[in-house]
């Protein structure tokens, strides 16, 4: 499997705490993120929490306006599954329920290229139970942030017994 690694898009899905810093985190490394939950009302809220904690940086003087400006254009609202079919990353960082992982992951494979790398957050549950319904499992992998995201700079990266290689070391980078 092989990916640009420049610049590719990333969808997170879950606009919680989690969520919203690993969308700030992914937007402030440049790359254009989606970022979708359930109950658009939390995406909203998470731009928005986003922003005033982008300003806070700015006042302390650690970005500059410009820096400010372009993470949030980089974080785009989205309202439904199907538009995710251009995102490269899924970093799913919805509630720990196996089930609600599993149905989530099913539904995002019917949609995805079969490139696209799934990813989850989850610090709880099995990534092998997670993936068993998977078509593709190979290219599914645990990223779990640490939090508050973007003041931790550690990500445990965990495969699977199935992940491939080369999508262990794509989301290392």
């Amino acid at each position: 499997m092989e990916i640009e690694a420049e610049n590719y898009t990333v969808a997170v899905m879950g606009a919680g705490t989690m969520g919203r810093g690993i969308a700030q985190v992914a937007a402030s490394a440049g790359h254009p993120v989606m970022l979708y939950d359930i109950a658009e009302k939390h995406t909203q809220a998470a731009i928005e929490f986003i922003g005033q904690r982008l300003e806070i940086s700015f006042r302390k003087g650690k970005i500059t306006e410009n820096s400010k400006e372009q993470v949030l254009k980089n974080i785009k609202p989205v309202h439904s599954l199907e538009e995710l079919f251009q995102s490269k990353l899924i970093i799913e960082a919805v509630v720990e329920d196996l089930k609600i992982k599993q149905e989530l992951f099913c539904m995002l494979e019917s949609i995805l290229d079969s490139g696209t790398i799934l990813s989850t957050n989850t610090s709880s549950l099995d990534l092998n139970k997670i993936g068993t319904n998977l078509k593709c499992p190979e290219r599914f992998v645990g990223m779990h942030f640490f939090n508050p995201v973007p003041l931790m700079s550690l990500v445990e990266i965990i495969h699977t017994t199935e992940t491939e290689r080369s999508v262990t070391e794509f989301v290392s980078r």
